[in-house]
């Protein structure tokens, strides 16, 4: 564009005359002009297909001209012969508008206050009002990506998101959008709206706004879109998202009135804005990466997302139906409990003195149905995030083409052992797949005793490996707590090894007690099938073993005879950090892997891992098939976490997270007598509660007291150990710094409640 060509056409159609000065834009371009008599915005729109946009676009500010708040809009300016555009090429590719120039400071630069938030939320409603009484001719955008009723069309660029934690944040949105908002869109009413009402096209005076500009995107969308938007900007420098929320929609509210529909899906509605805006900023990155004005507003969208997630959407629409004068009807947890209570049995326990009812989760947050939020700090089994968007959509993806069993040939089965057979040492490379940790369990028990051809097995004090008969069997845990059916005589209980609480015992120690009892089985003519045991000890207290232990002890078992099982249930797939696998950590491989339900995120699969000898001595001609073990969808799922662990990194940044935390928990303990000892590893920690440190008489009541009161701050504990005084720590792994700097304060804070008692 030659400056000077404008001007004349300026000069020469407008009378106007001046310096030009070139604006920021997205698309078109935009200069103000400094003429003698005044300010104006000169634009230049290419396209002649955009003449019946253009017409409508004139038309909208001719009427809002003429209404209340018509001072805080652009006025159209005609030529001296009275014309709304000038055409500035001879083949009418691009034509010249001239509007007035609004005065005032933009609200991304400006001091932000709710007064302003309230006042624009006024604005808007004013707005929206005026707006509705004029035609939607020219003005249905139709798939014009940046009307919010499209918004789902912009997940296409996800790909150029290349952050994958950051993409699949967006996914998430995408898919809740697709779920919960699509299918209302044609419930929603609709009119003229803005469409774009962000800190730069909004104009403030104090606490005033004194105009909106760019009508630009000005579409006949779903009139909530407009009040999603402006959130999606405003919010972003907003630290308390709740009330600045309130202020914008009560006074939208107050001048047009909002529907509940509207209400209850305007959260998902900023976040879908917020996903159209990295998404085309990524997009814009990799074909216009200087055009710095594209990529704005990207890491402000982004830092919003990250704490969107964290906030119910329940809470947020009730707050909002407050604001408008309406009432909220809270969940009934006792008819529920009653309810529950009437088809459930009583041994089906629930969490906490006071019964959370849970309604939707993701990523490391759980939401309950009366709105609160939590970090859950003990879900490892949800092992790569609530509602992971990757593990959702394989699922669904697979259910809608296959679903059958392993007595056909499916490609999915064939590459989810490939797969994970990789992640394995080599050796462990023949894969037997079932749904439960438990099922699995007990196959390792199986294999191990039909080809060893000998049926003890060797167990550590206080482990827990699955709710089958034979899993109690093998599980201290279970069958040496009240109610449990004792201990089974080829059941053989070796020492837990704990360090902390057994003080300066030896590692030699541990092993004399396990030689022991193998020398017992000789002496009596037997030999054991195997030793069956978690490389971290969960239930036992997040246990980590000592330096070297697993090794001696494989080594004495195997000499024997017997085989080596490793529960990887709890501590696999990169949860401890250091290591993929929790039996890395001892530097051993065992002839038998367990794998349960975090594999597959929560879907009900599991595995057993073993070589090929073990397993051709395990066909005896008797065939082993589960049902639905290894079907086409959970095989899809369990590729899809394997997928996200490695693209988020997940493994190192449970390492990271991991060491931090540990580290701010032991430096806490300095402040605090009652912290006996913090262990383990990544993301598997646990905090052992005494009433000092000179008896260690376990404090059970101050663990109790502790997840309870951390319940109340919204942070989900639970405790384990022989004497439950052991706070466990193994959350999804998407959990961050900042969770674990929440998950200090809680602790501090309930500690020192607890010690003031």
């Amino acid at each position: 564009m030659e400056t000077l060509q404008l001007q004349t056409i300026l000069k020469d159609n407008y009378g106007l005359e001046g310096e030009l000065k070139l604006l920021n834009g997205f698309e078109d371009l935009n200069y103000r002009l400094n003429g003698a008599d005044g300010r104006y915005v000169v634009k230049v729109v290419s396209g002649k297909e955009k003449q019946g946009l253009i017409t409508a676009q004139n038309a909208l500010l001719e009427h809002l001209s003429q209404s209340d708040d018509g001072h805080k809009f652009p006025r159209l300016v005609k030529t001296q012969s009275h014309k709304a555009e000038v055409l500035l090429d001879s083949d009418n590719s691009r034509m010249v508008r001239v509007l007035s120039y609004l005065d005032g400071e933009v609200y991304a630069e400006a001091l932000q206050s709710l007064e302003q938030i309230a006042n624009l939320g006024q604005v808007l409603g004013k707005l929206d009002n005026a707006l509705m009484e004029i035609s939607a001719v020219n003005l249905d955008r139709g798939d014009y990506e940046w009307d919010l009723k499209n918004s789902a069309d912009s997940a296409k660029h996800l790909k150029h998101i290349t952050d994958s934690h950051r993409r699949s944040l967006a996914e998430y949105f995408f898919q809740q959008y697709n779920w919960i908002v699509a299918p209302a869109l044609p419930k929603l009413r609709k009119s003229i709206i803005h469409s774009d009402a962000n800190d730069y096209n909004i104009l403030t005076d104090g606490d005033k706004i004194s105009g909106l500009i760019d009508f630009g995107d000005a579409a006949y969308s779903q009139t909530i879109n407009e009040v999603a938007i402006a959130l999606a900007y405003v919010l972003t420098n907003q630290d308390d998202l709740m009330k600045a929320s309130i202020a914008l929609v009560a006074a939208y509210h107050e001048q047009l009135p909002l529907e509940d529909l509207e209400l209850e899906l305007l959260y998902y509605l900023i976040a879908a804005r917020l996903c159209v805006t990295v998404c085309r900023a990524a997009y814009s990155r990799s074909t216009n990466p200087e055009n710095a004005y594209l990529l704005v507003s990207e890491e402000p969208a982004w830092n919003l997302l990250e704490r969107w997630i964290a906030l119910n959407p329940i809470h947020f629409q009730n707050q909002l139906q407050t604001a408008c004068g309406r009432s909220t009807s809270p969940p009934d947890l006792e008819l529920d409990l009653a309810n529950r209570n009437k088809h459930l049995a009583p041994s089906l326990s629930i969490s906490y003195d006071e019964p959370i009812k849970m309604s939707k989760a993701a990523f490391q947050y759980m939401h309950d149905a009366e709105g609160r939020t939590y970090l859950d700090c003990v879900n490892n089994i949800c092992h790569v995030g609530h509602c992971h968007p990757r593990v959702v959509e394989a699922g669904q993806r697979q259910m809608a083409a296959l679903n059958t069993n392993t007595r056909y040939i499916y490609d999915q089965l064939n590459e989810y052992a490939e797969l994970l057979s990789e992640k394995l040492p080599p050796g462990l490379d023949t894969i037997f797949f079932m749904n439960s940790g438990s099922e699995a369990g007990d196959l390792a028990q199986r294999i191990a005793r039909t080809v060893t051809g000998n049926h003890d097995t060797l167990v550590f004090e206080h482990g827990y490996h699955g709710n089958t008969i034979a899993g109690i069997e093998v599980s201290h845990y279970k069958y040496n707590r009240q109610g449990g059916p004792g201990k089974v005589d080829h059941i053989h209980e070796a020492k837990m090894p704990d360090i902390f609480r057994d003080g300066n015992k030896e590692v030699d120690e541990y092993m004399r007690d396990v030689a022991n009892i193998l020398d017992g089985l000789d002496s009596s003519g037997r030999a054991p099938a195997a030793f069956y045991a978690e490389s971290l000890l969960g239930c036992g207290g997040q246990i980590e073993l000592p330096a070297g232990f697993l090794e001696q002890i494989y080594h004495l078992v195997r000499a024997t005879g017997g085989l080596c099982i490793a529960d990887e249930v709890q501590v696999g797939f990169g949860r401890v950090g250091s290591h993929f696998w929790g039996f890395e950590t001892q530097e051993v491989v065992p002839d038998i892997v367990v794998m349960g339900k975090p594999m597959g995120n929560g879907h009900p699969i599991a595995a057993v891992a073993t070589t090929k000898e073990i397993a051709a001595a395990f066909d005896t001609g008797m065939e082993f098939f589960s049902s639905f073990g290894g079907n086409p969808v959970s095989c899809e799922i369990g590729k899809a976490v394997l997928k996200v662990i490695d693209e988020e990194n997940m493994q190192e940044s449970a390492l990271a997270n991991g060491n931090y935390l540990k580290e701010r928990l032991q430096n806490l303990a300095t402040d605090f007598e009652c912290i006996g000892d913090v262990r383990g590893r990544g993301l598997f920690i646990g905090i052992e509660l005494v009433k000092d440190r000179v008896s260690l008489g376990a404090a059970p009541e101050a663990a109790k007291s502790l997840v309870n009161f951390a319940r109340k701050r919204r942070v989900l504990l639970s405790t384990d150990g022989p004497m439950n005084n052991v706070i466990k720590i193994k959350p999804p792994m998407r959990f961050n710094q900042s969770n674990a700097d929440q998950v200090i304060a809680t602790v501090r804070e309930g500690l020192s409640r607890h010690q003031l008692s």
